[in-house]
């Protein structure tokens, strides 16, 4: 592997939007905007975490929010971020592999707490865009 690619899926989101929903559907602009904010939160928190020689691998973490699922893919396309380490630290496990984790998880909670919030918003949006059925029932009486 060359840099560090750390695929973040939110099946407990996906598996809310689809319960609220009754099938999939696309994130709204709203949920996109809650996944991106704390995409980047996220990201950069790691980075600053992350040790600095050059600031070359500091400086290469993005993130791509994924197109299929709900969820973010933490990337770093320097090509020896997979060996960084802090010094006097052991090379094993690499930093990645124990730092994204641990920064995840201090943000999951919230995360998924802000994603449902934006969902039931849309949901109630939807339901009120709903046209109504306003056919009139006619009943007849038995004369």
């Amino acid at each position: 592997m060359a840099g560090i690619e750390v695929p973040v899926e939110l099946s407990s989101v996906s598996a809310y939007l689809l319960n609220r929903h009754g099938s999939r559907r696309e994130l709204s602009v709203r949920e996109l905007d809650v996944l991106d904010a704390f995409a980047t939160d996220i990201v950069n928190d790691i980075a600053d975490r992350w040790p600095v020689d050059t600031s070359t691998s500091r400086d290469a973490f993005t993130f791509t929010i994924d197109g299929e699922g709900i969820g973010f893919t933490i990337e770093n396309d320097a090509d020896y971020a997979e060996w960084i380490h802090r010094a006097g630290e052991p090379a094993d496990p690499p930093l990645w592999e124990t730092l994204i984790p641990e920064v995840f998880e201090s943000y999951r909670g919230d995360l998924v707490a802000a994603m449902k919030a934006a969902i039931d918003e849309t949901e109630a949006e939807l339901a009120a865009a709903k046209p109504k059925d306003r056919r009139k029932v006619l009943t007849r009486r038995a004369a």
